[in-house]
Order: structure tokens, then sequence, then C-alpha cells
């Protein structure tokens, strides 16, 4: 989508949440995984709808998987090696919230995040169910990748 099209995405997220939720809630306290889940959701069908493109949304990883975090890595790194794919995934730990992942290596992940971050180093990186505070804390059960089809 062209920018446009985002800002109009934008909205039309906004107002659904508005419908799932109160707003202010999720804007003060951030989006659940429920949540997130929901918008999700939405903006496949809308991303068809208004773009005329197809969004298949994956689970990477079967819930409660306990994975090393290179097998994690690796995992990521082959999906997007695909092409016109994206990772999109929860932060926990020096950050917390919803972000997407270009490119993963062993050594580095790229970003395209709304709050500026660019690269995470994987030694700063952690799999864990809790957070470690100053860790990037990954989580495979909030991980999915975002494949791009023309229909």
């Amino acid at each position: 989508p062209n920018h446009k099209q985002r800002k109009k995405l934008f909205k039309h997220l906004v107002k659904a949440l508005d419908t799932h939720r109160r707003v202010s809630k999720v804007l003060i306290n951030g989006a659940g995984r429920k949540t997130f889940c929901y918008l999700l959701r939405v903006a496949k069908k809308w991303v068809k709808r208004s773009c005329g493109i197809k969004l298949k949304i994956t689970t990477i990883f079967k819930s409660n998987i306990r994975i090393p975090k290179g097998a994690y890595l690796q995992k990521l790194s082959d999906f997007l090696s695909t092409g016109k794919s994206i990772v999109i995934a929860g932060l926990q730990g020096i950050h917390h919230h919803w972000t997407c992942f270009a490119s993963v290596t062993a050594k580095t992940i790229k970003l395209l995040d709304s709050d500026g971050l660019a690269l995470l180093r994987t030694s700063n990186c952690c799999i864990t169910k809790k957070s470690k505070p100053k860790h990037h804390c990954l989580h495979p059960t909030n991980t999915w990748g975002v494949t791009i089809y023309k229909p």
C-alpha cells in the first residue's frame, strides 16, 4: 500500500479497535496478544478489499514450544528468505512493543519499527517467557510471519 492507503488502514484499525476495546486503555496499557491478533485479522481483510493484496499470516511456532535462540533465529531467517515476507514479533525487556523483522541473521535482526529501532544485536536478545530488563526478550508464540500475495 502507498502512503495514502497506509493512512486509511491506520484509521480503519483505530476504528476497529474502538469497537473491540476502549482505545484509551490500549493507548495507555498497550495491545496484548489477543487484541493484536484481532488487529492482524482486520488489517488482512482491509488490505485485500482496499488494495487487492492478499496477506497470508502464519503462526511460525506452535504454542508453548521451547526453542533455543539459534533455532528461533534460523527459522525466522529461512521464512524471510522466501521474499515478500516480514515477521511481526512482540518484544519485551528493554523495549515492550510489537515490531517487524525485515531480516534475521545469527548476529543481527534488522527492523521496520515505528519506534525508530533499526537493529537488534542477537547477543542482547533472549528467548524466554519472562522478561529480562537488560535484554530484548523474544517470545516464539508472539511471532508471526506475513507473506504478500497478489491474487
